[in-house]
């Protein structure tokens, strides 16, 4: 999980390790979009005709509203030993189609669940089951932490490409500069194309590229005046330029 590469390569790899390693049928990963869904995202499925992976799964539909409450507060969800099964259980077996299964819901901000991933369907008992059950926790454990970080990455350049499309429709420009070392670290697409693109702006000192006379941090820098004598924020600082 650590080296670099495709991730879906890499998950994909490490969950038919496991999938082979506990004698599974099948293991996978779920994330669910805005609109409550739960897609697959990844999967390994020993044999070629196991189709009992759903593409698409209303999981919060299937189990019903008191059961999925229950799966998203679980740590981890283990059927197919000698207790008998909650009814929860016993709806996850049969949405898999399998006689045993082991699921680790992936929780969010707020505990509000992001996605799960499990293996299911056990062809083997190679080893003591509660150990097995604890081993595999801690593996699927660290999967989770991995996905976790990759939907995180995905909800911040969700998060960057609506900001980049609320500040290029401004009809002003845009651009963020490094309070330390005035250096461009942003700039919307009018602020781009106004000086002959991003190669000269990205990176330059910011009186560098909209005052071609200037060697030095400007006058009216804001920079300054963020924060008072007291060392609090200031109020709105405004000031007028007229750039040829």
């Amino acid at each position: 999980l650590n080296t670099d590469g495709n991730k879906n390569q890499i998950i994909r790899e490490v969950l038919e390790e496991i999938c082979q390693y506990f004698g599974f049928g099948c293991s996978f990963v779920y994330t669910m979009d805005h609109k409550a869904n739960f897609n697959l995202y990844e999967a390994y499925r020993t044999y070629k005709d196991f189709d009992h992976l759903q593409n698409t799964i209303r999981l919060q539909e299937l189990l019903g509203e008191e059961d999925y409450h229950e799966f998203c507060r679980k740590t981890i969800i283990a059927t197919g030993t000698s207790e008998q099964n909650t009814t929860m259980e016993t709806k996850l077996t049969d949405l898999f189609k399998a006689q045993s299964i082991v699921v680790i819901p992936i929780n969010g901000k707020g505990n509000a669940i992001q996605a799960f991933l499990g293996i299911a369907d056990r062809r083997s008992r190679h080893r003591q089951g509660d150990q097995d059950i604890r081993f595999a926790y801690s593996l699927l454990a660290v999967i989770a932490n991995y996905i976790k970080t990759i939907i995180s990455q995905w909800q911040s350049e969700g998060n960057m490409r609506t900001l980049s499309s609320v500040l290029n429709n401004t009809g002003v420009d845009v651009y963020l500069t490094d309070c330390y070392t005035d250096e461009v670290l942003y700039r919307n697409e009018s602020m781009a194309k106004r000086y002959g693109g991003e190669e000269n702006v990205i990176g330059k000192k910011c009186w560098e590229v909209m005052l071609e006379d200037k060697t030095c941090a400007c006058d009216f820098c804001p920079r300054n005046r963020l924060i008072d004598e007291n060392q609090e924020p200031t109020e709105v600082y405004i000031w007028n330029l007229h750039n040829e």
